[in-house]
């Protein structure tokens, strides 16, 4: 079962579930989803809010803005659009922070393969890969980007990124 389950908006929640969602929303503000085994926190517009799973996606949004996600075995962060201003992070799974396009955001990874993956543009964003030989940040074009430690992947590079 689900923590919180609404077909509109959650303000400033807190929900957990063993099993299922923390909480899924249409819409999500300054709210907390934990789940064990599914997302900690499914929106399609989140703010500000936290998500946090051990199996499954701690933060999954279409859009996502000063939000963190982290999961243990399963992605961090995913953001079917954007991420403005998140942070993502994970212990062994495919990825810290996943996005379409990515501004001012962190992604961590102590064991996975890429710390952030961004299919178009990642602009500001910092990624740590703990992992020998591993990426902190893969992306289309990456803008003004750094890497705390990791390779930084991406065709296009510009503004210092390495």
């Amino acid at each position: 079962f689900n923590g919180i389950a609404a077909a509109e908006s959650v303000v400033n929640c807190i929900g957990i579930s063993d099993g299922g969602v923390g909480i899924s929303a249409t819409t999500a503000l300054n709210s907390h989803g934990k789940s064990r085994t599914a997302d900690g926190l499914s929106t399609m517009i989140a703010t500000g809010c936290v998500g946090e799973s051990t199996e499954g996606t701690g933060l999954r949004a279409t859009n996502a803005q000063n939000c963190r996600g982290h999961s243990s075995s399963g992605i961090g962060l995913a953001a079917s659009e954007t991420a403005d201003d998140c942070s993502g992070s994970t212990n062994t799974g495919s990825y810290g922070l996943n996005a379409d396009m990515a501004t001012n955001c962190t992604a961590y990874t102590s064991s996975g393969d890429i710390a952030m993956r961004v299919a178009g543009t990642a602009n500001s964003c910092r990624g740590h890969n703990e992992k020998a030989g591993g990426t902190a940040i893969q992306a289309a074009i990456a803008i003004g980007c750094t890497s705390a430690g990791g390779t930084i992947t991406a065709p296009q590079k510009f503004l210092g990124t390495p």
